[in-house]
């Protein structure tokens, strides 16, 4: 029982720990971010907590295909389709085994079957959360869409993937989403030369960014708090 609190304090710690760094880089990759993912979900995965291993291999995958390193999570590609979850969880975490699949054609290069896949998890939400997590599963699909998109050279598609992410977060009020999003904006307009429209989310970005911060919603005492205890 120790063993499955410990995989959830894992879990916890890892997603407060890139938040932090993502702020912190300006969403620069940082391998340690991959790191502390894998080592939630091995955790996870050796204490038999299974719906924790998948929370955290999802949000392995998903930033393995943010940041352009897909191929530096093979082995756990391979784990988790090894993985024996029980069917009262599997049921559950159906977007989790899409997720799998869909990474494992996209590391395959095979980008239309991936989106495929990936549009489909729309229809395999978890069940039993409340509307804000199931808003953010709906935004994460948007932009795992939006990434796979761009691999098709698919801009106008992908652009509107990113539009309704943004919708989306935007009536769910969640900042820190707004703030990836404002950034994948800036950087695709920045890509495609539109120095204007670069600078305009450029703007928006720092802005949002500064308010999420100021709200304290980066870790705050509490959370740099239960970081140090979970150093000790």
């Amino acid at each position: 029982h120790f063993n499955m609190q410990l995989a959830g304090v894992y879990e916890t710690k890892s997603r407060l720990l890139n938040e932090r760094m993502d702020i912190e880089s300006n969403y620069q990759y940082q391998p340690e971010k991959l790191e502390l993912f894998k080592s939630a979900y091995y955790q996870a995965v050796n204490s038999k907590h299974f719906s924790v291993a998948c929370n955290s291999f999802f949000n392995l995958v998903f930033t393995a295909i943010e940041y352009g390193h897909i191929n530096d999570i093979d082995h756990e590609l391979s784990s988790f389709q090894q993985l024996e979850i029980p069917d009262s969880i599997q049921s559950d975490d159906d977007d989790v085994r899409l997720i799998c699949k869909g990474a494992l054609l996209f590391r395959q290069g095979k980008y239309q079957q991936a989106l495929d896949v990936f549009s489909d998890m729309d229809n395999h939400l978890r069940k039993n959360i409340s509307p804000q997590l199931i808003a953010n599963d709906k935004s994460a699909n948007c932009l795992l869409r939006y990434f796979t998109l761009l691999e098709l050279n698919r801009d106008a598609d992908a652009l509107q993937e990113l539009e309704e992410a943004e919708r989306i977060e935007s009536e769910n009020r969640y900042t820190d989403a707004i703030v990836l999003i404002l950034h994948l904006k800036k950087e695709y307009y920045s890509s495609r030369g539109n120095t204007a429209l670069a600078r305009e989310y450029e703007l928006k970005y720092y802005k949002t960014k500064d308010e999420f911060i100021n709200s304290s919603k980066l870790l705050n005492v509490d959370q740099q708090k239960f970081l140090l205890e979970v150093e000790e």
